[in-house]
């Protein structure tokens, strides 16, 4: 009777002396709760969810999606390979070793010239018969609930008397200071039945870092090998893990 009693508008909390108000900064007292998939950002009286560029905020305003600029703006060159990242892109040029050409039909392959090797030089048919380039993009620490995930699977010849083996070398690693470049000790390579390799990764990757890794495939008849093919595989880990 005869009194008054102040309250707040949603978003904002009643101070000590029951009649200013403060701003509820939500971004710091649920932040545990995971508002926003990119960053939060307090307003008066509420919330709002903003993403890194190369992102566009989802419909319901909190996840966030990228935008794949290879498909929308064609960026690169048309003899380029483009690679959508998360958050960005990457143009690729091809550049064939001498006596190699584009393959017409697979865009990021290099193709040996049939007209190179003498069918007597042994030593000259031994150059592999292609150079095949492979691009993936990866989130920042990719989960692993299997505790692996397949990266890559090479197949040589079914069914014949030719055998394949195969090998990995990491060629090279670039990734700003203060992030933890891969090893080999990052992949397994298991060699399976019928002349088949898969390449697993089995650490997570913290990002940005760009990894190259050459996987050869070698054919023998007997003892005798009789050709063999190299395999580039290019894998860009983005800054974020979404």
């Amino acid at each position: 009777w005869g009194s008054y009693r102040c309250s707040c508008s949603p978003g904002f909390t009643l101070n000590y002396d029951n009649r200013t108000c403060t701003d509820i900064d939500e971004c710091e007292r649920f932040k545990d709760r995971k508002l926003c998939i990119g960053t939060c950002k307090n307003i008066p009286g509420s919330y709002a969810c903003d993403c890194p560029p190369g992102y566009k905020l989802g419909g319901d305003g909190r996840i966030c999606i990228d935008i794949d600029e290879c498909e929308q703006s064609r960026p690169c060159s048309p003899e380029d390979v483009c690679l959508n990242t998360r958050g960005g892109y990457k143009c690729y040029q091809i550049k064939c070793p001498k006596n190699y050409v584009r393959d017409s039909e697979q865009k990021p392959r290099c193709k040996r010239l049939q007209s190179v090797c003498d069918s007597r030089d042994n030593q000259c048919l031994l150059m592999p018969e292609q150079y095949t380039y492979q691009y993936m993009t990866l989130v920042s620490n990719l989960p692993l609930p299997e505790g692996h995930i397949q990266l890559f699977q090479i197949k040589g010849p079914q069914w014949t008397l030719a055998r394949a083996e195969f090998s990995m070398k990491l060629l090279d690693v670039t990734a700003p200071y203060g992030i933890e470049k891969v090893n080999e000790h990052f992949f397994q390579k298991i060699n399976n039945h019928f002349n088949s390799m898969q390449l697993y990764l089995i650490k997570k990757v913290a990002g940005p870092q760009e990894i190259k890794i050459q996987i050869e495939m070698r054919l023998y008849q007997g003892n005798s090998i009789i050709g063999n093919v190299v395999v580039y595989i290019i894998i860009v880990v983005s800054e974020y893990p979404f």
